[in-house]
């Protein structure tokens, strides 16, 4: 078996909202001229990016500790959901300080990208799982550390070069919540960083451009949507194009890459075919409805990165 991951983020309740119609935000409006925005449907799925990626490692073989804080109806109506997806609950603490999950709120217009307003919750807690108290903590292969309160990574960070693992660090939106010195510990204490084109231009222009973020992490992995993904290696760089895929949601794309990327380098892949492996993962995310919902094992990933890219695993 693979060793196992720990997967520290949030697990969140997403809300997301559908509509049709066209012409900006502003779409209705009442005699006073404040904008109303119609949603033709409303759904709510379990996310996040703790769950969203450990669900879709164990699907390839890889079993995660998701590692996240949760709320006080964690046993009403989360913890059921995480046991039909067989994940273990070791990591998961919960703040009753805080009623109910994280909540992203997503609103996907027709003419635009997606909107996305975030209540972190309990995901901004000062109480967390500890990766030194977790059992057998010290066999897993990664610690990633996806977007969470400057604090809260820094503890996982310090926790994982403590325990001798390779971390991930992943931290999203929650980059410009870092101050100069939280931001330089982090990266000193990352093996391997991931971004996306945006967080890449933010982390330049908070002191880190290319040249001296080279002389500190490994590896900085940075999408560029459905474009192509560019690696910055110690001996080499690497950019890899995505396969074509028809987008029908959005939802979770950036945390089915990362589970495909972290499947490979559990299995010793190299850099390249850990990266197509997770271009294939996101493609399939794009093409499915919910951020975790899509069934793929490590069979049908393999084949579809020979396909994408003429290489047997």
């Amino acid at each position: 078996m693979n060793a196992p991951v720990l997967v520290c983020g949030s697990i969140a309740e997403d809300v997301i909202g559908g509509t049709t119609a066209t012409g900006g935000p502003g779409i209705r409006s009442d005699g006073d001229g404040h904008p109303a925005l119609v949603l033709d449907s409303l759904v709510r799925r379990w996310g996040g990016c703790a769950l969203n990626i450990s669900a879709a490692l164990a699907q390839l073989g890889v079993p995660p500790v998701p590692v996240a804080t949760v709320g006080a109806d964690y046993r009403e109506r989360l913890q059921p959901y995480l046991q039909g997806l067989g994940l273990s609950e070791a990591g998961v603490f919960r703040d009753d300080r805080f009623a109910v999950q994280a909540t992203a709120i997503m609103i996907d217009p027709p003419d635009a990208p997606q909107q996305t307003f975030f209540h972190a919750g309990p995901s901004d807690s000062d109480a967390h799982r500890r990766l030194t108290a977790l059992p057998g903590a010290r066999d897993a292969a990664f610690v990633h550390v996806a977007p969470l309160a400057p604090e809260t990574a820094l503890r996982h960070l310090r926790d994982a070069r403590e325990l001798g693992i390779s971390a991930v660090f992943d931290p999203g939106q929650c980059l410009s919540r870092f101050d100069r010195d939280q931001l330089a510990e982090a990266l000193d204490l990352t093996t391997r960083l991931t971004l996306n084109q945006a967080e890449w231009r933010l982390l330049a222009r908070l002191g880190w451009p290319e040249h001296r973020l080279r002389r500190v992490v490994d590896i900085v992995v940075i999408t560029d949507s459905a474009e192509a993904v560019r690696v910055l290696g110690r001996d080499a760089d690497l950019l890899v194009r995505p396969p074509p895929t028809t987008v029908t949601d959005e939802t979770g794309c950036g945390d089915a890459f990362r589970a495909g990327y972290l499947s490979g380098l559990v299995e010793h892949l190299d850099e390249r075919a850990a990266i197509e492996r997770a271009c294939c993962l996101g493609a399939l995310c794009a093409e499915t409805v919910g951020g975790h919902h899509y069934a793929a094992d490590r069979t049908w990933l393999n084949a579809a990165r020979e396909h994408a890219y003429g290489v047997s695993p």
